[in-house]
């Protein structure tokens, strides 16, 4: 037994120090092996049904790569925040990882404008989804996300975040 709290014999100098960790960009070849590999996946992938193997899987980092949004804040873009002919998203809530959608981090939206690639992309995946949507019929949950599972339902942002590092 002690007679008294000996941790309050530590002074402010002798505690270690927290070390942020660095940011890391990824350089503009990464950049592009990371697109590539995104639109392409592996076979393996594909016989195994990962996440790098959905059709929305390459609108998504093709999204962040050129907006540079948090995961949340992408995962939970509506297509009424998309507007083709001023070449701009409005950023206006972010999804949690148990699938609510809030407010962004921020609590503010924003409007950023997409370029021309980007557009042509969302374009592209607009129509993929469409006939996602044809094909689940009356099972498809339609919450109007841009990026989303075959079935409508959102995807999961860690789940998401996992898929792009591996």
């Amino acid at each position: 037994m002690l007679s008294r709290n000996v941790a309050l014999l530590v002074g402010e100098d002798d505690l270690p120090k927290a070390t942020r960790p660095k940011p890391l960009a990824l350089t503009k070849d990464e950049l592009q092996t990371l697109l590539d590999e995104a639109k392409t996946p592996t076979s393996r992938s594909k016989k195994r049904r990962y996440l790098s193997s959905h059709p929305w899987f390459y609108p998504a980092v093709s999204f962040a790569a050129y907006i540079g949004c948090r995961r949340g804040e992408i995962l939970a873009l509506r297509w009424n925040d998309v507007h083709f002919d001023a070449k701009s998203v409005t950023m206006e809530r972010s999804v949690t990882e148990t699938l609510r959608f809030k407010a962004p981090k921020n609590d503010r939206s924003r409007t950023i404008s997409i370029s021309e690639t980007l557009c042509s992309i969302l374009h592209t995946h607009k129509a993929t989804q469409a006939k996602e949507r044809l094909f689940a019929g009356a099972g498809y949950k339609d919450g109007d996300l841009v990026v989303a599972h075959g079935n409508g339902e959102p995807i999961n942002p860690w789940n998401f975040g996992r898929a792009v590092r591996d």
